[in-house]
Order: C-alpha cells, then sequence, then structure tokens
C-alpha cells in the first residue's frame, strides 16, 4: 500500500514514465522466457525505430530513474539486470537518446561466473552501474536510429 501512495503523489509526468518503464520491464521479462536474447533484441530494435513516446522527453537519468523504480517497487532478484538493460536502452531510443547496453562477465568470489549488463547514454550510467569495473566487457550493443535497421 505504502509503493501505491508513493507512486501516486508522483507527478503526473513520472507516474506516466514509470508506468511505461513498467510495461516495458515486464514485456521484456516475458519475451526473454519464451526466446533467445537475440531474437528478443531484434524486435525491441525494430520497436524503437518504429514508435516514438510523446515530444515531452525526460531526460536520460531520468528514464533511467523509472527503471530503477520499478526494480526496486517489484523487487526482482538478482540477476533481472538484462531486462533492466533492456528496457532502458528501448526507452531511450524511442524518447531519442543514443544509448549503448553493455554485458560484462566476471568471476565471483567463489570462482563462479558471473554476468552484468548496464546501459551508458551521454558518458554515463543510466542503469547497472555496480561493480562494473570488475565486468569484463563482452558485449556491446548500440540503440538503433532511424535508417538503421530495414523494415
Amino acid at each position: 500500500m505504502r509503493l501505491l501512495a508513493k507512486f501516486a503523489r508522483l507527478p503526473w509526468c513520472d507516474r506516466m514514465l514509470v508506468l511505461r518503464a513498467f510495461a516495458t520491464v515486464l514485456l521484456i521479462k516475458l519475451a526473454l522466457l519464451a526466446m533467445p536474447f537475440r531474437s528478443v533484441r531484434a524486435i525491441i530494435d525494430r520497436i524503437a525505430l518504429q514508435s516514438r513516446y510523446p515530444k515531452m522527453r525526460p531526460s536520460a537519468g531520468k528514464i533511467g530513474w523509472a527503471v530503477a523504480a520499478v526494480n526496486r517497487g517489484l523487487h526482482f532478484k538478482q540477476g533481472d539486470c538484462l531486462p533492466l538493460a533492456m528496457a532502458a536502452e528501448s526507452m531511450l531510443a524511442r524518447y531519442g537518446y543514443r544509448a549503448e547496453m553493455k554485458i560484462g562477465a566476471a568471476r565471483g568470489e567463489d570462482g563462479a561466473f558471473i554476468a552484468h549488463a548496464w546501459v551508458e547514454c551521454e558518458g554515463r550510467v543510466i542503469i547497472g552501474n555496480f561493480e562494473l569495473d570488475k565486468y569484463t566487457t563482452l558485449e556491446s550493443t548500440a540503440s538503433p536510429t532511424r535508417g538503421e535497421i530495414a523494415g
């Protein structure tokens, strides 16, 4: 109940942004359960190119805040950084930002393989800023801009 009260106190534009983030994260999580990463990525890229959000453009940091708020509100388990990063990158692209999602790997304290995904935009980490210095980047993908993907 506290979560709903907190949400209700947000300005209208922030509530809309959080709702967009919620829908985006949820759809990506479900898609990743049913399809391989590359297929989901291709669909997200096409959607980002074919549709844009309204002209009112929040800052890149505010978009990251909205995705992080969804994560905090839903208490996703550790390891859900990939759908969060994909959602942030998709939303950034739909608002016209050029963002870069990175996937890195490291060895945990017990020697186990661990992976992490994060998004950078305008020289800043937008989401996933957690001990990034210990990860070796394995993949880096930039959000598309109009004209980059034939449709």
